[in-house]
């Protein structure tokens, strides 16, 4: 018995080394397997994984830099970013070359071409770096990006994600092989273990006869293993999780499930549940394929989250986590595992993310900027807009404090709004905020105050909204309002019916009305009659419809139905999204204006007919002295026809004496001083001399350079001709003098003689009979004195012609006057009498109780319209009422007053002619020099 024992004794030492031995070797098998891992699988995908992060932020970076340029993140530059990711691309390549060339020729040549599709990548982000530097279009730069990097970071990121699983495989596969390796060793250790245990046990029962205490042990122990299972039975009862046993593919039928799991698939009993096949319960049947090939593979599968589908067809999310269960030959027996529905979770872990995200990209993108200060008024968090408004860069106004923008006035308002946060109170406010570059920004501040559990006051949110715009808006939009109030322009703005919503009080006046309510609400359709309605509105407004807006005449009417004319200026208003929703109208009054128009038309076409029929030679040049208009008595003058005198120099005009003599020694003087005077001689095409007087004006731009010149040549053989004409008037004048005198003589006798009539008879009518000589003789004597002024030679003087019209005015207080315009003329002293004539003619002899005079410039001559209302002209006297002498009507006199106006105006170098005045009446025109 005693060897027995000792050779129980030898064999349990012997199996004793033997777990021993078997350990150690088995630990350096397993230490073998962790080296091999260190030096090649490890830090390959480490490479791999940093190479993909890499590629990634190269694409971002790539993307912020077309987006944003070359801005500032997190203290570096956009392009130094890149430039690291570039650099941080290129070593993990080179490292993970490295570690795969001594592999394999299939690793070796996966690991070259993650080189050349890295190279490509930073090759197409530099090029578009490059581009976006020389000022390339950022739509032109994501078609690069799409066409580049699609051939670049999707396959590198495929290569990539390929070659990861290969590793990861590689890694489980070494995971699991060390693993089993543990387990094997554990449980020939346990085995072994067991056996010496037992032969110790039993030699140690055989001797100390122990056999009923070991028989008694064991109910002991099957009495604990049972309650252990009843312990586990009710945990897997009553857990919430689905715990199961499966068999493998391709049976995939339940062995053993508890109730959790039959409720987590909506079965009424265990029994229906257990005859659903696996598979089924899957959403995707490849799924099912791809978790058996899995856990075949690595013997476990944990967490995997998986798509199934309830018993009504509801999907649900689900993560499972399952063990293959193998026997002895290695073969799967079952799985085990664990099923929870996190669809749920899923689903709130999505939301927050979403939430998360978008509250962050809201924040960080708002218009308005939003900031977070503590207790002292300094920035914890600022986003890009806080920073915009407060004029710093990015990431340089958290740190800073408020006082640092702010005048000390504008801090006590701060610190005034922050006691009041402390109580709790969220405050508005406007703050004046002072930028670094120091312009000066109006900020409507929002805060609101944040406190921890016990109360105090941590921190401030603040919203900041720039309204510098806005204050500055709300002060032009005062002024706006000022100016449309006391616009001198109609101004109104009505509904897309025409309904009036606003008027001003022009616009009012302008109608005719008394107050502003009088019209809002009517009807635009009220200030016009039909046929401006169909003329000029339904077609202006038409356009105004089509293009927006629009500017044309429009007629109007006033209150009492007046027609009058406007310029209107009609705009459509739009709200913000580009649909009409109102009209609005400027109008002015252009009344005046057409008048004006109408008049300037009517002078122009007189002065055109004044220098047609001008008897001097009268010419136009430009700046290198070529003829660009002459008028008809300088074409019959010279004898050219006027397409030959344009374009001619005036030296081709002059004689060759002249031109060296007179005119070429004062042209550079002429240009500086703008104006000449001198006698030359004109020569004509059949070489016939003229010899006359050349009065010139230079002509200016609005720079004040020399353009031309304008010319008036006076022939002086007419002038010689005058001379004698006087001479032949003085001659006349000494006879009518005589004449005037013996009529005066033979007046003065018929009155004496009357009066001494009266004396004896007391008859009134012989009064009459005096009084009329009376009359007849201070005619006399007015017309004698008037003869004599015109035969006189006096200078020129320059006289304010308006002044002159008035003083004549206050001789007719029964007649009204009107007087626009003033203009100062060359005329000697007769010029009061020229005008009193005129007047008087149009009183005696056009009956007119009106008359309008109108002064104005044209060129450089003066006119003067002066027009009635009488009776008029007839046609057929026009061209003698001029004449010495001519008489017409009953109340003629001497026929010389119209013929002393004519001669007085010639002699000023001016000129006069006779028009009928519409609808009735005459009207005289005085073309006079004007003095410039």
């Amino acid at each position: 018995m005693r060897k027995k024992i000792n050779l129980g004794f030898i064999i349990i030492i012997l199996l004793v080394w033997i777990i021993c031995l078997y350990t150690i070797f088995s630990s350096l098998s397993v230490q073998k397997l962790f080296n091999e891992l260190n030096d090649d699988i490890v830090p390959g995908a480490i490479a791999m994984v940093k190479m993909k992060y890499e590629a990634s932020d190269i694409r971002s970076w790539t993307l912020t830099y077309i987006l944003r340029g070359n801005v500032v993140r997190n203290e570096k530059t956009i392009k130094e970013w890149l430039q690291e990711d570039w650099l941080d691309l290129e070593n993990a390549t080179q490292i993970h070359y490295e570690h795969e060339k001594h592999i394999g020729i299939e690793d070796q040549q996966a690991a070259e071409e993650i080189i050349k599709l890295s190279q490509k990548l930073i090759s197409a982000s530099i090029e578009i770096i490059d581009l976006k530097d020389q000022g390339v279009e950022s739509d032109i730069l994501f078609e690069k990006i799409k066409e580049d990097f699609r051939s670049a970071f999707y396959p590198l990121k495929e290569a990539l994600d390929k070659h990861i699983a290969i590793h990861n495989e590689e890694l489980t596969a070494a995971r699991i092989k060390a693993q089993s390796k543990y387990q094997a060793t554990l449980l020939y250790i346990a085995i072994l273990g067991i056996i010496v245990t037992l032969l110790t046990i039993f030699i140690g029962l055989f001797i100390h006869k122990i056999f009923t205490r070991y028989i008694t042990e064991r109910n002991k122990a099957e009495k604990a293993l049972k309650e252990s299972e009843e312990k586990y039975r009710s945990i897997t009862n009553n857990v919430n999780l689905g715990i199961y046993r499966s068999t493998a593919a391709p049976e995939d039928l339940f062995v053993e499930v508890n109730p959790a799991i039959v409720s987590i698939f909506g079965y009424k009993n265990k029994e229906n549940f257990m005859k659903t096949n696996v598979s089924k319960l899957y959403q995707n049947p490849s799924d099912r394929k791809k978790f058996s090939e899995k856990i075949m593979k690595n013997g476990f599968i944990k967490d995997e989250e998986l798509q199934l589908k309830k018993k009504d067809g509801t999907i649900f999310i689900a993560s499972v986590s399952a063990v293959a269960v193998k026997d002895i030959e290695g073969n799967i027996k079952y799985y085990d595992g664990i099923i929870e529905d996190i669809t749920e979770r899923k689903q709130i872990e999505q939301a927050l993310k979403e939430s998360e995200e978008k509250y962050k990209e809201l924040i960080h993108n708002q218009g308005e900027g939003f900031g977070v200060v503590d207790t002292d008024e300094q920035f914890k968090f600022a986003n890009p807009a806080a920073e915009n408004i407060f004029g710093v860069q990015s990431g340089k106004l958290v740190g800073r404090n408020i006082k640092d923008f702010v005048s000390s006035e504008q801090l006590k308002l701060v610190q005034k709004e922050t006691q009041k946060r402390a109580k709790g109170k969220k405050s508005v406010y406007e703050l004046e905020i002072i930028r670094p570059d120091k312009e000066i920004r109006n900020v409507l501040v929002t805060a609101t105050p944040h406190f921890d559990s016990e109360k105090k006051l941590i921190e401030v949110f603040a919203v900041f909204r720039d309204i510098t715009e806005r204050k500055k808006a709300e002060k032009q939009l005062k002024f706006l309002s000022s100016f449309v109030e006391q616009s001198s322009e109609g101004m109104a703005i009505a509904d897309l019916e025409g309904r009036l919503l606003y008027v001003n009080n022009t616009w009012v006046q302008m109608h005719g009305y008394e107050s502003i309510g009088d019209l809002i609400g009517n009807h635009l359709k009220i200030f016009h009659n039909q046929e401006q309605l169909e003329k000029d509105v339904k077609p202006f407004n038409q356009k105004a419809k089509e293009n927006g807006f629009n500017t044309g005449e429009v007629g109007h009417i006033r209150k009492d139905g007046t027609p009058f004319p406007t310029m209107m200026t009609t705009t459509v208003i739009k709200d913000d999204q580009g649909k009409p929703i109102a009209i609005a109208g400027i109008a002015k009054d252009i009344t005046l204006q057409k008048k004006a128009e109408e008049a300037l038309k009517e002078n122009e076409e007189k002065f055109r007919t004044f220098m047609e029929t001008a008897n001097d030679l009268m010419q136009i040049t430009d700046k290198d002295g070529k003829f660009t208009y002459v008028n008809e008595s300088m074409i019959n003058k010279l004898e050219y026809s006027k397409e030959e005198l344009i374009e001619k120099h005036i030296s081709q005009i002059l004689t060759k004496e002249a031109f060296e003599k007179d005119f070429k020694p004062n042209w550079e003087k002429f240009i500086v001083e703008g104006e000449m005077s001198l006698e030359t001689t004109f020569v004509t095409k059949n070489r016939k001399e003229i010899h006359g007087e050349l009065k010139a004006v230079a002509i200016y731009d609005s720079d004040g350079k020399f353009t031309g010149s304008r010319a008036v040549f006076h022939d002086l053989t007419v002038r010689k001709k005058m001379e004698e004409e006087i001479n032949r008037h003085r001659e006349q004048l000494k006879l009518i003098n005589t004449i005037l005198r013996h009529d005066l003589a033979n007046n003065l006798a018929v009155i004496k003689s009357a009066i001494k009539i009266f004396k004896v008879r007391k008859d009134e009518s012989i009064l009459d009979e005096a009084s009329l000589n009376v009359d007849k003789s201070s005619e006399l004597i007015h017309k004698m004195r008037e003869h004599e002024n015109l035969i006189t030679k006096e200078s020129l003087k320059v006289f304010e012609i308006s002044e002159v019209i008035k003083q004549v005015m206050e001789n007719y207080p029964d007649i009204e006057f009107a007087i626009k315009g003033k203009k100062e003329i060359f005329a000697d002293d007769a010029l009061n009498s020229v005008i009193d004539n005129i007047f008087r003619n149009a009183v005696v002899h056009g009956r007119t109780n009106r008359i309008d005079i109108e002064i104005g410039a044209y060129k450089d001559r003066c006119y003067v319209r002066i027009a009635d209302n009488g009776t008029g002209i007839p046609d057929k006297i026009k061209e003698k009422i001029f004449d010495e002498g001519f008489k017409y009507g009953k109340k003629a006199h001497t026929g010389m007053g119209l013929h002393i106006v004519k001669e007085s105006v010639k002699k000023w170098g001016g000129s006069i002619f006779v028009e009928d005045n519409k609808p009735k009446g005459a009207v005289f025109v005085l073309i006079l020099r004007s003095v410039r």
